[in-house]
């Protein structure tokens, strides 16, 4: 069993207590247009190309032994159904402008990732899935939560909600927390910034709060899109409606917009404003006023 893994990250809590591993993969079923990872977004193995550092000298089309690679005028194509990921194309680029986003890998070998450090997991660690979204390769996820629980490893889940009820059940089976993107109140603006209604997300979170799964809801605060205090408002509503109790507040990252200019893709739309910390202390107490346990992610 296989699944695209965008990269696998362990961090140390700041009281070095313990050890989370993340797993990040590939493919996500929303296209944000604050999205700070556009990377992560297609499923696919990809290979990103810098323009504005690219010799045009040819070498990577010419050493691709599948011909997934051929420029056209002075764009860089590239075909992932017949490239073998054998990487000649990254080796024969003299300025080392292309990058391969994505790696196919066994179960059997994220797990053994996963245990390397099993032991300094500690009371408050283990392994944390993300993304992308999980929820985009069901099987594989589920597989590696149950084994994460037979390996008395604690698990969380970081997922936008958007699945089939039946793929969502199956992860969070094996899910200890579960962290759920909120991206809108709104379901108009929901569609019109994500391109798709958040119905599908409100049930599933429904389903794992009545499942007894400790369920927190997590917005990021982007500029021009969730920012005001009447947004607070209506999320704070939203919440309440749903059973939610705990809430993680993490600031819009703006350096994906560089991401989206270097690699040739749709410009984000959200809002450059500046959102202080002000702004964050007035939105979080709106929340807490309602109720909410709120956390802030700087």
């Amino acid at each position: 069993m296989q699944a695209n893994i965008f990269k696998i990250q362990k961090t140390m809590e700041p009281d070095c207590s313990a050890l989370q591993t993340t797993v990040y993969f590939k493919g996500c079923p929303l296209r944000c247009s604050w999205c700070s990872t556009p990377k992560s977004q297609n499923r696919p193995t990809q290979i990103l190309w810098d323009s504005k550092r690219c010799l045009f000298c040819g070498l990577c089309e010419a050493s691709c032994p599948t011909h997934s690679l051929r420029f056209e005028g002075n764009r860089l194509v590239f075909s992932p159904d017949t490239c073998s990921a054998c990487r000649t194309c990254i080796q024969n680029c003299p300025p080392r402008m292309l990058h391969f986003v994505g790696k196919m890998m066994e179960l059997d070998e994220v797990m053994d990732i996963v245990l390397e450090d099993k032991q300094h997991y500690g009371a408050t660690g283990g392994i944390t899935l993300s993304g992308g979204d999980a929820l985009l390769q069901p099987n594989f996820a589920a597989n590696l939560l149950r084994q994460c629980h037979r390996n008395s490893i604690h698990t969380t889940l970081e997922t936008t909600g958007f699945a089939q009820p039946l793929a969502f059940a199956r992860l969070i089976a094996h899910t200890d927390k579960l962290i759920l993107d909120i991206k809108h109140y709104s379901e108009k603006k929901h569609v019109q910034f994500t391109g798709v209604s958040n119905q599908t997300i409100l049930e599933n979170m429904d389903f794992a709060v009545a499942s007894g799964i400790p369920v927190t809801a997590r917005i990021t605060i982007t500029p021009g899109i969730n920012d005001t205090l009447c947004d607070a408002r209506e999320f704070a509503r939203l919440f309440s409606e749903h059973h939610i109790k705990s809430v993680y507040l993490v600031r819009y990252d703006s350096l994906g917009a560089k991401k989206y200019e270097e690699f040739h893709m749709p410009a984000i739309t959200a809002s450059s404003a500046s959102f202080t910390e002000e702004n964050m202390m007035r939105y979080a107490k709106v929340l807490q006023e309602h109720g909410l346990e709120v956390r802030i992610f700087q």
